[in-house]
């Protein structure tokens, strides 16, 4: 993404910047935050890399977890924030296992899993995922919120 976004810069006036979604953070994540002197936006797109992204020098992200877990990803904020990367990374850990919980009835993220995770989470349906994504099965949901429950979290 680093040379991609190197050769774009020159050719694509509009470029601002990419969503990086790798585990790769502090490699190519931190290559693609030095192009073109540091003026791109790169967001981290993996929930499971927030901590570290923002220890790297990530400002921003977009990650799936936003939706079901936002109090989690603020306190990483926060915390990084305030220099606290220890307690950052113990809510890291927590955020982590929270998005294993949903990944499990989907084999790994999947955009059913976490829609109806939020739904669960949020008490507003956000009815099912598009086609080719399957939504989760009645039974599946089933295990999903008893997972949710015994994370101790709260679900409608």
């Amino acid at each position: 993404m680093s040379d991609f976004l190197a050769k774009g810069v020159k050719k694509i006036p509009t470029l601002s910047g990419i969503k990086f979604t790798d585990e790769d953070v502090a490699g190519e994540g931190k290559k693609c935050l030095q192009v073109a002197d540091g003026t791109l936006t790169i967001f981290n797109g993996f929930d499971e890399k927030l901590q570290e992204a923002l220890c790297v020098g990530f400002d921003s992200a977009i990650c799936g977890s936003f939706s079901g877990f936002p109090s989690l990803a603020a306190q990483i904020f926060t915390l990084m924030r305030e220099g606290q990367s220890e307690e950052a990374k113990r809510v890291q850990q927590t955020l982590t296992k929270h998005m294993g919980v949903i990944a499990k009835q989907t084999g790994g993220f999947n955009i059913a899993g976490l829609k109806a995770a939020t739904s669960m989470l949020m008490g507003i349906d956000l009815g099912p995922s598009r086609l080719p994504v399957k939504p989760l099965t009645s039974s599946k949901k089933e295990e999903l919120r008893n997972d949710l429950k015994n994370l101790g979290c709260k679900v409608f």
